[in-house]
């Protein structure tokens, strides 16, 4: 199955990575942050972003699968972003 990407809510994108493992979307999340902070933008050292991450095996409720990948990337930016969570 496909990867999909969507913009969600202002400044957030939410990814849907099926049949993915845990371990490889922990790699997936470890990637995008390194990426991000590494970017080479005037001006900046790099790009903040938080990751929250959920499976689809802790619920089969999508409104609250995002929920809870909602709550984990609060999570990551509380403590201090550049992580996931």
């Amino acid at each position: 199955q496909q990867v999909s990407v969507t913009r969600w809510n202002g400044d957030q994108f939410l990814l849907i990575l099926p049949d993915v493992s845990v371990a490889a979307a922990h790699d997936v999340a470890d990637r995008i942050v390194r990426a991000a902070r590494n970017l080479n933008l005037p001006d900046l050292n790099g790009v903040p972003v938080s990751v929250g991450l959920a499976f689809a095996a802790e619920t089969e409720d999508l409104d609250a699968l995002i929920d809870l990948a909602v709550q984990r990337l609060h999570r990551a930016q509380e403590s201090g972003g550049n992580r996931w969570a």
